[in-house]
């Protein structure tokens, strides 16, 4: 009920109020009631004009709230689109700064990387010629080796008749590399026999080579090979005594003492690997023997 509402409810009243007292008949036993009713009806006409400003403060405040915070609401949206706005110059500037240091960096960095390709192209160019040098190297070592017994042929007179050989020199048209490489072959092959027959002519012919060791070396193998231990074991002391700075030397050690463990002389093959060990320490031969010489833990 709002404010004009109670006005003409409360007029109302009043009017029925004069229409009753209006007539004498009621108007002594109703006066007590109509003073009554008036008096009830000017408490409520005053209670709904404290209502009625009551609902209007009420408004008032909810109206001015109501703004407030749509005031607030819109600065907020208004903050969150420049937010965004900022955040896309952020976005375009930063991308473009990206990309003018990447075009910074791309030339030198190409750079760079075509300088690491020409480096590793003149290292494998300078690897390819190291390698041939080496090549050349042992073919002209192979090309004196062979020219010093020709000399050795020429000094000592002339050739022999045909059917007879040099005494002391090779026959004719054998050289080291050749006579060398045919009895690698063969021993690589199984022709066991043909190979140390080789070898033996190689360190009668050309004992004096820095291959000669190797001829020797491989003599023991083939003994060792053939069951022949005990000359195996000769064949290996002579690579060892004879030529001790060869690098066949640790190896030979090493077969030696195994041959001689096969022969049950296991105290002399210790000794062996101990003379190994302290001969040629960093040698891999040396490694193994090391392993040989560990005690072993006792089987469970």
């Amino acid at each position: 009920m709002n404010y004009s509402t109670g006005v003409r409810f409360s007029g109302a009243l009043v009017w029925l109020c004069a229409s009753v007292l209006g007539s004498p008949a009621a108007a002594s036993a109703a006066d007590k009631d109509v003073i009554e009713l008036q008096r009830q009806v000017a408490v409520l006409a005053d209670q709904l004009r404290t209502l009625q400003t009551a609902l209007t403060t009420w408004q008032s405040a909810v109206d001015q709230k109501l703004g407030a915070q749509g005031a607030l609401l819109q600065q907020a949206l208004d903050t969150v689109t420049q937010i965004r706005a900022d955040n896309a110059v952020a976005t375009k500037t930063m991308a473009g700064q990206l990309s003018q240091e990447e075009q910074k960096v791309a030339v030198p960095v190409a750079a760079l990387n075509a300088k690491i390709d020409q480096m590793i192209a003149s290292f494998s160019a300078a690897q390819e010629n190291i390698g041939d040098m080496n090549s050349r190297l042992g073919r002209l070592e192979q090309q004196l080796v062979d020219l010093a017994n020709v000399v050795k042929v020429l000094q000592a007179g002339p050739p022999p008749p045909p059917g007879s050989q040099t005494a002391g020199g090779p026959p004719p048209g054998v050289t080291a590399q050749g006579l060398y490489q045919n009895a690698t072959n063969d021993q690589v092959s199984g022709k066991l026999d043909l190979a140390l027959q080789e070898y033996s002519d190689y360190l009668k012919f050309f004992g004096d080579t820095e291959t000669a060791a190797g001829a020797q070396f491989h003599i023991g193998e083939i003994m060792l090979q053939q069951g022949n231990t005990d000359h195996a074991i000769q064949a290996f002391d002579t690579v060892a005594t004879q030529y001790p700075q060869s690098a066949k030397a640790p190896d030979a050690l090493y077969l030696k003492a195994q041959a001689l463990k096969k022969e049950g002389q296991r105290a002399q093959s210790t000794q062996v690997l101990r003379d190994l060990v302290r001969l040629y320490p960093d040698s891999d031969a040396a490694g193994r023997a090391k392993t040989d010489l560990a005690p072993r833990s006792p089987k469970k």
